[in-house]
Order: C-alpha cells, then structure tokens, then sequence
C-alpha cells in the first residue's frame, strides 16, 4: 500500500510540472512547493514561502499529498487550504456536483446543490473522503465540488453560481 501512495504523490507532482508549464506559458507567476521536493524543480514546502507566493499574486501549486502514505490528496488540500487560510476549498473531479448515489450507475441521481457536512457525512457520500471533510467541518472551511473534466469546469465553477455543490 505504501508504495501504491508515494507512486500517487509522485504522479501528482508530474501532473503539477505540466500544469506549471501550461500557466507559465500563459503569462501566470506560479510558485510550486512539495513535502516531498524534487531537486531543481520542485523545493520542499513551507508555509510561510507558500503564503508569500499567495500575498505575490502568485498561483499556489502543492503537489505530493501530505509527503505521508495512508492521506488523500482530498485530506491534504484540506490542510493545506485550513493552514493557508483559503476562503474554500475547491474540489475538481469527474461529476459536476454531489450526487444522492452515484449518476453512471443510478440514472437520475438527484444532485445537490448544497449539503451541510454532516449530512454528507451522514449519508456516506464518496466524491471526497471523509477525514477532508471533517477537518474542513472543524475550521468551517467551505468546499466547493465542481467537474473538472468538462471543457472550462474551472472557469464555469468561479464564475457560474449553482455549479457543483456546496459543502458547509
């Protein structure tokens, strides 16, 4: 199992390098930072150079999880947008929203538009584990779940009110 997770967090970092590249190309001052540093391309965390990035202007890239296996990369976006005070936290997958069962297997699944933490929690939804949503739960940390796979998802969940779910 432990090997499985540092592939993943090593894939993340690979996933960031090309993200990286993409932004930098298009004129954005991006500043990237790893628990589990790559020499010459990607340094080792730190939240106070983490936080100067942000006060820059700069967009943020955090990739390799927590550094630690057994954590998700959802419970170490919830760490790190808890200790770099985010205003929320922005979860990019499949679907375009939290749904009551899963919509490729229950046609007609009913999305939310909005859903208290524990009743996520309650209801034993899957799109985000568990541990992230307790600690955003705990620091009253909003969490945005929006499809990241459709063409623009990003810019429809900035800017398209009632895109994904809301959880708080």
């Amino acid at each position: 199992r432990e090997t499985a997770d540092y592939m993943g967090m090593v894939a993340t970092a690979i996933n960031a390098l090309l993200l990286e590249s993409f932004l930098r190309k298009r004129g954005q001052r991006v500043a990237m930072f790893s628990p589990l540093p790559i020499g010459g391309l990607i340094p080792p965390y730190s939240r106070n150079l983490a936080m100067e990035a942000l006060e820059e202007g700069k967009v943020l890239l955090l990739p390799g999880g927590t550094g630690n296996p057994h954590f998700s990369t959802d419970t170490a976006a919830a760490i790190r947008a808890i200790e770099l005070r985010c205003e929320v936290l922005m979860k990019g997958t499949k679907v375009d929203g939290v749904y009551e069962a899963d919509p490729r297997e229950v046609p007609g699944a009913r999305r939310f538009s909005r859903l208290s933490y524990e009743e996520f929690l309650r209801r034993g939804l899957k799109v985000m584990d568990d541990t992230a949503v307790l600690l955003c739960s705990r620091y009253g940390l909003p969490i945005l779940v929006f499809d990241l796979s459709e063409p623009d998802g990003l810019k429809k969940a900035l800017t398209e009110e009632g895109s994904g779910t809301i959880i708080s």
